[in-house]
């Protein structure tokens, strides 16, 4: 192989379902599909014996290959009113790995001199839809929305496989918000904001499974847990909620009630200087703050988060980070014609 690298891109749901697993699989095929079929593998298929199965799967042969489909995404993202919810992510693997040198290879025929078709007939069981073997994540790097390569734990995270929690970060469990529902965590910690100033920021991870119902109930469970979890709460200090979801981020800022009610009187009288009760405190209501991304992400800088965590579209590849990919396609194309 003359490219130093194969390239593929999924979008970022299925890319965040594959990180419950830390392999990328070669898929099953059963039969040749109604569309784009390709002879190697009904040839593959044709000879196959009883118990084995046939797998497959698709690489482009360099970053030339594999940029038109992110430049009309680009293009697609820049229209007015357009939201890119499944975004492609751009994925690298050496050309040399084990497993592509196991694997039959063959020319694309849809896709002639711009993809290679991998595939491999091995014994399984009838039920299995993906190979035994295949690309651990650790040899998979993903192109950031930041514009450059980075391990794929780094940029992939699913509810099955959460990234550990960046330093200065605390991850609580919050009850789930209805009876039978998965238990929710969230992630806190204090923050200096330059408008809202000192707060306690709790940010509910997009992969967090369970539902967020915006009512009365849900916030009182997520005030307990942030009250128990910071004391100092309770005197002074804003709450800030970050419910990230697929496409969107919402920022909530919590409204807190304090009080110390003075006790009564006969109290005072028994037991002399007690006349107030601890001060306590209730999440009184939510105000929603922005879904505008530059507000969004002041909230997410002053945590030191990276923006790119915010939500799906922010996944998407923007004018610097294509420059780059563009940039270095024409810099691979070069090597390989002069090799």
């Amino acid at each position: 192989m003359t490219a130093h690298y194969l390239y593929r891109h999924d979008t970022l749901p299925s890319l965040r379902r594959q990180a419950g697993d830390p392999w990328l699989r070669a898929r099953r095929l059963r039969k040749q599909p109604a569309t784009f079929p390709h002879w190697q593998l009904g040839e593959a298929l044709a000879q196959a014996r009883p118990g084995d199965g046939v797998f497959q799967l698709s690489m482009w042969r360099s970053l030339q290959g594999a940029l038109p489909d992110l430049i009309l995404q680009h293009l697609l993202a820049r229209q007015p009113n357009n939201t890119i919810g499944a975004p492609l992510m751009l994925q690298r693997i050496r050309a040399d790995h084990p497993m592509f040198l196991a694997y039959q290879r063959g020319d694309d025929e849809h896709l002639p001199g711009k993809a290679w078709l991998f595939w491999n007939t091995a014994p399984c069981s009838d039920a299995q839809d993906w190979s035994t073997d295949g690309v651990h994540h650790d040899d998979i790097e993903v192109f950031h929305p930041g514009g450059h390569w980075a391990p794929f734990d780094q940029v992939v995270t699913t509810h099955d496989a959460p990234l550990t929690p960046a330093p200065g970060w605390t991850r609580l469990p919050l009850e789930p918000a209805y009876a039978g529902e998965p238990d929710r965590v969230v992630d806190v910690r204090w923050v200096d904001h330059p408008s809202l100033g000192r707060c306690v920021f709790a940010r509910i991870p997009v992969w967090s499974p369970g539902v967020w119902p915006a009512d009365w109930y849900t916030l009182q469970l997520l005030g307990r847990t942030l009250l128990i979890a910071f004391p100092e709460l309770i005197l002074s200090g804003q709450a800030i909620v970050a419910l990230e979801r697929t496409g969107y981020t919402m920022t909530y800022d919590i409204t807190i009630s304090r009080t110390a009610a003075t006790r009564a009187s006969w109290f005072a009288r028994v037991f002399r200087g007690a006349t107030d009760q601890p001060a306590s405190a209730t999440f009184r209501d939510a105000e929603l703050l922005s879904q505008e991304k530059a507000s969004v992400t002041s909230v997410y800088a002053a945590a030191g988060l990276d923006c790119a965590s915010l939500s799906t579209s922010a996944f998407v590849y923007g004018r610097e980070a294509m420059a780059t990919l563009e940039a270095e396609a024409a810099a691979e194309l070069a090597r390989m014609e002069n090799a």
